[in-house]
């Protein structure tokens, strides 16, 4: 298993159904988070890929 930091300015955050670009990073469960004033850290444990039937 890798170990991945991956900082995102929170702003840059949207749904789907929002105007903008999006780009799918995958599936996670966040394990764990805390507020620092200015940003937040998560925890993330990804999701394992589902294999595709075709």
């Amino acid at each position: 298993m890798s170990k991945i930091t991956s900082c995102i300015r929170p702003e840059h955050f949207r749904s789907a159904g929002e105007e903008g670009a999006t780009v799918a990073l995958g599936h996670a469960r966040i394990t764990d988070s805390a507020f620092f004033g200015g940003h937040h850290r998560c925890h993330l444990l990804v999701c394992p890929l589902k294999s595709d039937p075709s």
